[in-house]
């Protein structure tokens, strides 16, 4: 299978698009559909300064690169910012990603150590709370993150989630709905 651009092999087939590209292509395609969303739907206005949440995953690390690229396309200024929620390695490993990234795209960047603000770890504080720990995770999260842009006075926030993710926490949510109230749903 080569890519519809060029003689190169494919590494994607986008069916929808009716188009096979290799990763270069695809990376052009990708941060195109990235751009006339941003510029359709008004999500960036020029002048303005993004924050990019960072967990060192591929999500976040591609929704970087991409507003990294398109940066100076479209006149605003990124910063990357990576929240290390003190979950064993996998924190300090993420961290390790998230700056190495920063550092390779020249990008002005902030890191938070959770157990620096509140003396405990994701896990510590879950434990104190007894409530699960995505519950925790995804509220501290929200919570900094939000504030670090209001207290550096940037404009807007930019997360690397994907359909999956919003689909895990809408049924999740749902679900978490319906166990809190089994009576409203029984019959007679």
């Amino acid at each position: 299978m080569h890519c519809n651009f060029c003689n190169k092999e494919a590494v994607v087939n986008l069916r929808p698009f009716r188009v096979k590209l290799c990763s270069e292509h695809f990376l052009e395609h990708l941060t195109n559909r990235v751009k006339r969303t941003i510029l359709r739907y008004k999500l960036i206005e020029e002048g303005e300064k993004i924050l990019v949440a960072t967990s060192g995953g591929k999500d976040s690390a591609t929704l970087l690169h991409i507003l990294h690229k398109l940066s100076n396309e479209l006149n605003f200024k990124v910063y990357g910012f990576h929240l290390n929620v003190g979950i064993n390695d996998f924190s300090e490993e993420s961290e390790e990603v998230a700056v190495s990234l920063f550092k390779t795209l020249g990008i002005e960047y902030k890191v938070i150590r959770v157990n620096e603000i509140f003396g405990l770890s994701i896990t510590e504080i879950s434990k104190e709370v007894k409530r699960p720990i995505c519950s925790i995770c995804g509220l501290t999260k929200r919570y900094i993150t939000n504030f670090v842009a209001v207290y550096s006075n940037l404009n807007k926030i930019a997360t690397g989630h994907n359909l999956d993710d919003i689909f895990s926490y809408v049924v999740k949510s749902f679900i978490s709905y319906l166990a809190r109230r089994p009576h409203a749903y029984a019959w007679g």
